[in-house]
């Protein structure tokens, strides 16, 4: 609507200026159609700019995620692979679901759209929980009234994405984080006793 109004308004700023014969009657319409195409055009780049008559609105989800390396082991395995150097943003591979037959990689960006990429980071941190788990908060951009949303909605923006933040959860004492390079030595590693035991040794055989 904003853009059928600033039309209206510029039609009518240049018609009393340009066509009423009466000229105090052509400096109040004119004056007044400037005003407001002014203010409209403000409110727009407003808009554009910042998001004008919107809010980040931010939706949590979580759910259980399943060891990248052997299901038999007592222990359970997630490999990270950090995105650059000392960004902190990391992909990380792991099951989504127990039956999974091969762990997948998530959280890996797509470098032919670096703007939307840019807005994604996920990270990997230790908990004292039973259960890894891993959490995506999603935030978006929202009208925030039904006004707003018929002044603007023309560009469908309604959803767009603000930013998603990731954090991947493991047991400090039944889950251990690993490079890709160290999962490929991992591989031969045969282990006894219990998860903490285990993920001990294999620290060791690792030398990490």
């Amino acid at each position: 609507m904003i853009i059928l109004l600033i039309a209206v308004f510029t039609f009518t700023s240049f018609f009393g200026l340009m066509f009423i014969k009466n000229r105090g009657m052509a400096r109040v319409v004119g004056g007044i159609s400037l005003l407001l195409l002014t203010i409209c055009t403000g409110l727009l780049t407003a808009h554009i700019a910042n998001h004008f008559g919107m809010e980040e609105v931010t939706n949590s989800t979580e759910h259980k995620i399943f060891t990248a390396g052997d299901m038999s082991a007592p222990y359970g395995i997630v490999i990270q692979k950090e995105i650059g150097e000392g960004s902190g943003n990391f992909v990380a591979i792991y099951r989504d679901k127990e039956t999974d037959m091969s762990p997948t990689a998530h959280f890996t960006p797509d470098m032919e759209h670096i703007n939307e990429a840019v807005k994604h980071h996920a990270s990997i941190s230790k908990t004292e929980g039973e259960e890894a788990v891993v959490t995506v908060e999603v935030t978006a951009f929202e009208f925030t009234s039904p006004l707003m949303e018929a002044l603007f909605g023309w560009g469908g923006e309604s959803g767009e994405l603000a930013h998603e933040e990731a954090t991947v959860y493991v047991p400090n004492n039944s889950w251990v984080t690993l490079s890709e390079e160290q999962a490929q030595r991992a591989s031969g590693f045969k282990g006894t006793g219990e998860a903490a035991e285990q993920i001990r040794q294999l620290k060791e055989f690792l030398g990490i």
